[in-house]
């Protein structure tokens, strides 16, 4: 009998082992960001289906709402967050203030948060941190101010859309740093000047 129980432990710990794990960072950063924009009561975790609800009692998976997790050397890593659209745009009750947390992902190469209300916010500077970004859309989110300067560091960055906000302010050079940069989209916004 003892033998039995300890087989069935070894094997346990070995199903352990292989449900890969993302770094606890990340998942720390993902928790905080779930919680500064309202998770509890999003539209995808008061669903029918609670298969993909997130739950940080467990690990996380791609089963999650919006999460796409990828293996990178041997690492799992999240690679694409998705939080806007929940059967149509503007329907997943994403609502509050980015929080700095959300450049702590450095395999992110898509960050989706668009038709939300992040009323009386500015584009969160962090994301200037997420040096593999290749997709980054926050349309419609209430955002005000300016692009921050550190987003030059987005090198990678193809596609930036960040129409419909309250941007007012002269249009920073940050643009010019984002060389790999393909689609800009950031009309039905009040710059008032573009970079030369």
């Amino acid at each position: 009998m003892k033998r039995h129980i300890y087989l069935y432990l070894i094997l346990l710990s070995f199903t352990k082992l292989l449900v890969a794990q993302i770094p606890a960072s990340e998942k720390t950063a993902l928790q905080t960001v779930y919680n500064a924009l309202n998770g509890p009561n999003w539209d995808s975790q008061n669903d029918a289906n609670t298969a993909d609800d997130w739950d940080f009692s467990q690990p996380v998976t791609n089963a999650w709402y919006g999460v796409t997790i990828s293996n990178i050397a041997g690492q799992d890593h999240i690679t694409k967050l998705e939080l806007s659209s929940f059967n149509s745009p503007g329907q997943n009750n994403v609502i509050g203030t980015l929080p700095d947390e959300i450049g702590n992902f450095p395999m992110l190469t898509k960050l989706h948060i668009e038709y939300t209300d992040l009323t009386g916010t500015t584009l969160q500077p962090a994301i200037g941190n997420l040096a593999n970004l290749e997709q980054l859309y926050m349309s419609n989110c209430n955002l005000n101010g300016n692009i921050p300067n550190n987003f030059s560091n987005l090198t990678s960055l193809k596609l930036f859309r960040a129409y419909t906000n309250n941007f007012y302010f002269p249009l920073a050079a940050a643009i010019g740093g984002m060389t790999a940069l393909e689609h800009l989209s950031l009309d039905w916004n009040g710059f008032t000047a573009i970079p030369t």
